[in-house]
């Protein structure tokens, strides 16, 4: 349900398997505060930042009161903390708590656990950014990257989603023909096992689009997000935060190309969306973004027909 935008369904689902567990295992239980982490990562994927941060809350003191600092289960409530701290775009915040789950990880020596704590951390890096910061970001998906292929075939799941990371911090580092070589290898990967309807590749597909952006093939970049559009709009609810990220990679990929009136309808799409969520700072800052783009890309457009 969750997958399908079908929000309701979802959240009373969620809802019963927490109350089952309270009723059964009490309030401070390790499953518990799984049902706390799971329903907080579905409150930040539909954007109730607030409930999300009540229910990451509740599951990170659950996990410290029941297990010691080292337990692998309080790393995975550092870093729903962290997601939380992302979508709230308070970035150095997330790298600690990120931080905090990749020493857990190390010191049990965890392969996966930490190269997935290195990526979270270097997303919290790299979106800071700084050009310092982006390619430290670099080094540490790099080093996620090694880590995998101890325990990864080159055509894996994992291995392609490293590559992504990779590609995002050589284009956040201004490293544009690297980032495309990147992304294009995660997409060939997950081409090669057959994941074409896969989120993941969908997320390159958007990403290598947003590196054509970058590089100036506006029109390539266009295609790929319209692409992804097209593939989420036939799996997903109209109004799922995906396809909002769809539109919002759309109108600024328009805004590069000069058609400001579609750049216009895109983030009005994508802003139509994100009001179903809770209306948390970053969506009033991404509201008022919206207006002042459209006062100036409208104007834009009327001085160009003139």
């Amino acid at each position: 349900y969750q997958q399908q935008g079908r929000f309701k369904d979802a959240s009373q689902l969620h809802g019963r398997a927490l109350n089952i567990r309270i009723k059964k295992l009490g309030r401070v239980h390790p499953d518990t505060a799984a049902s706390h982490r799971h329903r907080s990562d579905f409150f930040q994927e539909f954007g109730y930042l607030d409930k999300a941060k009540t229910q990451a809350r509740q599951c990170l003191n659950i996990e410290s009161h029941c297990f010691g600092k080292n337990y692998v289960a309080l790393a995975l409530a550092y870093e729903c903390m962290g997601r939380l701290q992302m979508k709230l775009e308070d970035f150095p915040r997330a790298a600690t708590l990120f931080e905090r789950a990749l020493s857990i990880h190390e010191k049990r020596k965890d392969l996966e656990g930490i190269a997935s704590s290195l990526d979270d951390l270097g997303a919290a890096l790299r979106s800071m950014k700084d050009l310092k910061e982006s390619k430290r970001a670099l080094k540490l998906h790099k080093k996620a990257l090694v880590r995998r292929k101890k325990f990864n075939k080159e055509a894996s799941l994992p291995i392609a989603k490293s590559y992504m990371q990779i590609g995002i911090a050589q284009r956040m580092a201004r490293q544009l023909n690297e980032s495309e070589s990147s992304l294009r290898r995660c997409r060939d990967i997950l081409e090669e096992l057959q994941l074409e309807d896969h989120a993941l590749f969908q997320q390159a597909r958007d990403e290598l689009g947003l590196t054509l952006h970058e590089k100036g093939q506006t029109e390539d970049a266009i295609q790929l997000h319209l692409q992804t559009l097209q593939q989420r709009l036939k799996a997903l609810a109209s109004w799922h935060p995906r396809i909002a990220e769809s539109y919002h990679y759309l109108a600024e990929a328009y805004e590069g190309a000069q058609d400001f009136l579609s750049s216009v309808e895109y983030h009005e799409k994508c802003l139509a969306i994100r009001k179903m969520g809770h209306k948390n700072a970053v969506y009033r800052r991404y509201e008022r973004l919206v207006a002042q783009k459209k006062i100036e890309l409208l104007s834009q457009d009327i001085v160009d027909e003139s």
